[in-house]
């Protein structure tokens, strides 16, 4: 019977977690663009994901359309993983 229960221990995977961190909603009022604001709350974030929730990685979705958080977010380190579309409920 143990030995029978050791070999069924044995021969199940190994499964591990990964703590992922999620970006919700990101806003940064109009007078307010393009001084760091969003970069500054986006280094935040990291670091509390991680510090705080052990996240090693951080996903988020935006608007293909939306230039600028793409750009912002490609300079802080993301990639486009994906492109889903009709994401939205306008059809982008």
């Amino acid at each position: 019977q143990q030995q029978r229960q050791q070999q069924q221990q044995q021969q199940r995977p190994v499964v591990t977690t990964e703590q992922i961190g999620h970006v919700t909603s990101l806003a940064v009022h109009r007078r307010a663009r393009r001084l760091g604001v969003a970069s500054s709350l986006m280094r935040q974030l990291h670091f509390h994901l991680h510090e705080c929730y052990g996240a090693q990685s951080i996903g988020l979705h935006v608007r293909i359309s939306n230039a600028a958080a793409v750009r912002l977010y490609c300079d802080d380190g993301y990639d486009v993983a994906d492109i889903i579309p009709r994401y939205y409920g306008d059809g982008e």
